[in-house]
């Protein structure tokens, strides 16, 4: 069917930047990319016909791709334009595989583009493509986006060859209404090692953004690794998310933040004189499954959602439910013992159901004992420590088998005399008595404070190793009891020795 401009809300969306572009496209000459041969000037004319051009309709397919996922790009509008009469131009919708269909185009040449808020998210036009629909059909006309490297040089700039940081972009959004939302901000962190004057040290880094107009952000000079992300806009907030970087690549990411009305911040059950645990609550609901590796339910694992302070246990149909969550975009993430923890980003609404899947993907496995002969090495000189300090009976030590029954670190110093674990926005956060911190060591190296939408917490233990990954535990609470060679305060000492 043959649309005017007037006829669809698209096309009144849209109408002032593609007319702009037709401006373009008639300054300048476009090398047609054409659904049908076009002819040329190295090839001779045709001869000229008397009888009149036929103008029946024929069929358009064609297919749009993502350049920067590698994958076919569903939902996207694709319209198809005559320059020579603006007023009038075909659309169609992409399905699920990136497919679209025109049933009646008459024969001329076009310009064929398309939208999609993929697309608006990494701050670029989407391209046009000249083509031409000759008599007798069908035709195909195939688009795409740029691929990564033309949208970062595009966006950030031009990079040195063995730069291999990555590029985040997204749109953050209200996570009711959906609109976008302009100047919120997306804020990156992820940590790193440095060696320097001081030894191995761990550096938190901090990137913030603010978006545009359209809501779209993009941040250029990320590590090609994990990294934690998030949004906010005045009192709204997003959870903490995981997100992967690509080497040289990008990745997309939006965000949903919600009014204070919709993600209500309570203060959670708190150690006396700690600071004040923040976490968020709402009307929102989440349902879902979770999975084994080979597909099938997984009962009894213990599905989290960071920020809410709210846990669910799997049935024995893998499926758990959450109620009395808050709006915008968090982390779910989900445990289960000999497994490890897998973590998923979902979008929540007031007053409605958001559902997800997840699989834990990877399986710890435990070894049959073997016995291995050879000289001392740093980690048996630190077990032998440790179990010397063990008879010396000070402190409280947790050995593999008092971990083996539990999904996360923390939930095995629930039983240590002198300390408290309670929710914090990104997991479980460790206090002494009086609601002090203890000082944290893994493997000799201190841990630095988490940081997170309600401030400077404990460390976050749990995102730095798993109990099967432990091979001791010290603990100190006294004042004086801790090893002499360990930074210490009121509170005590943790000392967590891993199976290297």
């Amino acid at each position: 069917m043959l649309f005017t401009w007037s006829e669809t809300s698209f096309v009144r969306r849209y109408a002032a930047r593609m007319l702009a572009l037709f401006g373009a496209l008639a300054a300048t000459a476009i090398a047609p990319t054409r659904a049908v041969a076009m002819q040329t000037a190295a090839q001779p004319a045709p001869a000229v016909s008397t009888s009149p051009a036929d103008s029946t309709p024929v069929m358009v397919r064609g297919t749009v791709y993502d350049s920067v996922t590698r994958a076919s790009l569903a939902l996207a509008e694709v319209q198809l334009v005559d320059p020579a009469h603006a007023s009038h131009v075909y659309n169609a919708v992409t399905d699920s595989t990136g497919a679209f269909t025109m049933p009646a185009v008459s024969p001329g040449r076009y310009v064929a583009g398309f939208f999609h808020p993929a697309v608006d998210a990494l701050g670029i036009e989407p391209p046009l493509v000249a083509v031409e629909i000759a008599p007798g059909g069908p035709a195909t006309v195939s688009l795409a986006t740029p691929g990564p490297a033309a949208v970062m040089g595009a966006v950030c700039g031009a990079r040195a060859p063995n730069d291999s940081s990555g590029m985040m972009a997204g749109i953050v959004r209200d996570a009711d209404s959906g609109v976008p939302i302009p100047d919120a901000r997306v804020i990156v962190t992820w940590q790193e090692l440095l060696i320097g004057a001081k030894g191995l040290q761990q550096v938190q880094r901090r990137v913030p953004t603010q978006t545009r107009p359209d809501g779209g952000y993009a941040i250029c000079g990320l590590p090609d690794d994990r990294v934690i992300a998030s949004a906010d806009s005045g009192a709204r907030h997003s959870g903490l998310l995981e997100v992967d970087v690509p080497t040289r690549g990008i990745v997309r990411r939006d965000f949903s933040v919600a009014s204070p009305a919709a993600a209500v911040a309570i203060r959670a059950d708190s150690a006396p004189g700690a600071p004040a645990t923040t976490v968020l609550r709402g009307t929102a609901r989440l349902v879902g499954i979770v999975r084994r590796p080979d597909g099938h339910p997984m009962s009894g694992a213990r599905v989290t959602l960071w920020g809410s302070g709210l846990s669910a246990t799997t049935g024995s149909d893998g499926r758990f439910a959450l109620s009395g969550l808050p709006a915008g975009t968090f982390s779910a993430q989900a445990r289960a013992i000999g497994y490890t923890p897998a973590t998923t980003s979902v979008d929540l609404a007031s007053n409605q159901t958001a559902s997800t899947s997840i699989t834990l993907t990877e399986q710890s496995t435990t070894l049959a004992p073997v016995t291995v002969y050879g000289k001392p090495n740093a980690s048996l000189r630190e077990f032998n420590d440790f179990l010397q300090r063990k008879r010396m009976g000070f402190g409280h030590f947790l050995m593999p088998a008092d971990l083996q029954n539990h999904l996360a670190v923390t939930d095995a110093f629930r039983m240590v005399p002198g300390l408290r674990v309670v929710p914090t926005g990104t997991g479980e956060a460790v206090y002494g008595r009086g609601g002090c911190t203890p000082v944290v060591y893994l493997d000799d190296m201190k841990l630095p404070d988490d940081q997170s939408i309600s401030g400077s917490q404990p460390p976050d233990i749990d995102s730095y190793i798993q109990p099967t990954q432990i091979m001791g535990i010290e603990v100190y609470t006294g004042l004086g009891e801790a090893p002499a060679n360990y930074d210490s305060n009121s509170c005590g000492v943790i000392l967590i020795w891993s199976k290297r």
